[in-house]
């Protein structure tokens, strides 16, 4: 953060952002394939053996989990979004060695 005289003698403070790329921390969910999105009533996602994704949790935005599905072992699971209401949800995947990637699900 820094602040300087501009022109015509105005104070001037700008603040530098530093971005950080996180694709390194995600490489596990590398091969990773979520559709369709927004969903309607099957939501399809499928992985390569190699991210070892353990289990898939779908939160309200309010942080209320209302799905859970064990997965370890699979490269596909269909879950049925038939019972969620219209919005936006919060998908939380977890591997074997319990790193998460969250995605944002759309509920049609």
């Amino acid at each position: 953060y820094a602040s300087q005289q501009g022109p015509c003698g105005a104070i001037v403070d700008s603040l530098l952002v530093l971005y950080i790329p996180t694709s390194f921390q995600d490489a596990w969910a590398e091969g990773l394939v979520l559709y369709p999105n927004p969903v309607a009533n099957e939501l399809v996602i499928s992985w390569s053996s190699e991210s070892h994704l353990s289990d898939v949790r779908i939160f309200s935005l309010q942080g209320s989990e209302l799905r859970h599905v064990a997965v370890q072992g699979l490269t596909e699971v269909r879950i049925n979004t038939e019972t969620l209401a219209s919005g936006m949800y919060y998908l939380i995947l977890r591997n074997s060695q319990g790193k998460t990637l969250s995605r944002k699900l759309v509920r049609e």
